[in-house]
């Protein structure tokens, strides 16, 4: 199972109602607009590691995953205060369940960054620069 794959089951798991996207900015720019807000925008990864021992391949990529959800073009800080607070805990709920997902090791220090009006569709939310090590390698 890929990366993506895995995050693609966690999101679909823990969050059913939100609508996944997995692509690089531009193109999750323009596919926000045409599906369901909220969202969780999986950027293709842009860097990793290949491990090679004991016969076994691990990968360990580096990736950022955004939670975002629309705001009024013209909303006041208390109300991007609101959307922004309701996504950094929906990046928190998700951590936990990557955690326990099984499928990398524990995240425990994680970075964030917070959106504001920086897609065309008028979003507000944060997005996690995460490394997503594999647990379990794939056999050469």
């Amino acid at each position: 199972m890929t990366t993506d794959e895995k995050l693609r089951e966690v999101a679909k798991n823990e969050f059913p109602e939100w609508t996944y996207i997995f692509d690089d900015w531009y193109v999750a720019d323009r596919d926000v607009s045409k599906h369901g807000l909220p969202a969780i925008i999986a950027l293709l990864p842009f860097s990793g590691q290949i491990r090679m021992r004991n016969g076994q391949t691990r990968l360990s990529q580096n990736c950022s995953i955004a939670f975002v959800d629309r705001v009024r073009k013209d909303a006041k800080g208390e109300e991007k205060s609101e959307v922004y607070n309701r996504m950094l805990t929906a990046a928190i709920d998700f951590i936990v369940a990557l955690n326990r997902s099984g499928y990398f090791t524990a995240l425990e220090v994680t970075n964030f960054t917070v959106l504001y009006d920086q897609l065309s569709t008028i979003v507000t939310g944060v997005y996690i620069d995460i490394t997503l090590e594999e647990l379990q390698g794939r056999c050469d």
